[in-house]
């Protein structure tokens, strides 16, 4: 079985990006990884996560109110996630290379 080779790619500020690049597959899907999870939030009520979560979720912009972006991502088959585990903050996207340029 052969593995395939990840790239990987630093930036200064201590960001680093992963990928497998496949020109063949119809899907791009990518995760963000935030190292700051619930373990992280010390004194501060968990309550404070959801409500991070929720803002990113729901509160939208001036272009994209409430639910409007979820909806546009969704009409393309498009999904997005946003979740807070113990360790990590994950933000998700997978869509069609087709709509790369609609979704970006």
């Amino acid at each position: 079985v052969k593995v395939p080779e990840i790239q990987k790619f630093s930036q200064g500020d201590g960001t680093e990006l992963w990928a497998l690049p496949d020109q063949d597959f119809p899907i791009v899907y990518a995760e963000v990884y935030i190292d700051f999870g619930k373990k992280n939030l010390g004194n501060r009520n968990p309550e404070i996560i959801r409500l991070l979560e929720d803002s990113w979720n729901y509160s939208g912009s001036k272009s994209y109110p409430k639910e409007k972006l979820l909806e546009e991502f969704e009409a393309l088959g498009a999904n997005f996630g946003f979740s807070i585990d113990y360790e990590k903050t994950v933000i998700s996207l997978s869509y069609l290379k087709k709509d790369h340029s609609q979704i970006m």
